[in-house]
């Protein structure tokens, strides 16, 4: 692995970012339905997957309760999984999640080839230009969700830069 530098960071954020539109697009999409008319099968599924300890445990978790679902079973879990994203991503608001960051951080250092060093400049760099693609994608997000399609554009405009 090779040792990154502050110009290798803008590359790995505006990959990144190339993604918030077309996935906030795709929850809002399928994330139609009011939240207390989920199913109720499906609600206790999301709590099981919610209650883990890590983020290994959560996603061995939902592994195992989708590959229990039929095919048919699976568009509707997807569709209810949506919505339970679009509630809690109005519920998170401003929050960022610092250890998140630090995960995110070393997961995109590491796919990109880079060795992790949390107290090299060019680390401290990427959390910080993290947290500001963070806040933008959740303010992306709200506007999405919101349908506040002049906000989205001025937003998308600045992931663009």
């Amino acid at each position: 692995m090779t040792t990154s530098t502050v110009a290798d960071i803008d590359p790995m954020i505006a990959k990144l970012e190339q993604g918030y539109s077309d996935g906030g697009h795709s929850i809002n999409a399928l994330g139609q339905q009011p939240l207390m008319a989920l199913d109720d099968n499906f609600q206790e599924q999301f709590v099981y997957i919610a209650q883990a300890d890590s983020n290994e445990e959560r996603m061995a978790r939902f592994e195992e309760v989708v590959s229990k679902l039929t095919e048919e079973e699976k568009w509707s879990f997807v569709g209810s999984f949506s919505t339970i994203m679009k509630t809690f991503s109005a519920i998170a608001g401003d929050t960022i999640d610092t250890d998140g960051l630090s995960q995110q951080a070393n997961e995109l250092l590491t796919d990109h080839g880079y060795s992790v060093n949390p107290n090299s400049l060019p680390y401290r760099v990427l959390l910080s230009k993290l947290k500001a693609s963070t806040a933008l994608q959740g303010e992306l997000l709200s506007s999405i969700f919101s349908e506040d399609f002049i906000g989205e554009r001025e937003l998308q405009g600045l992931l663009l830069k």
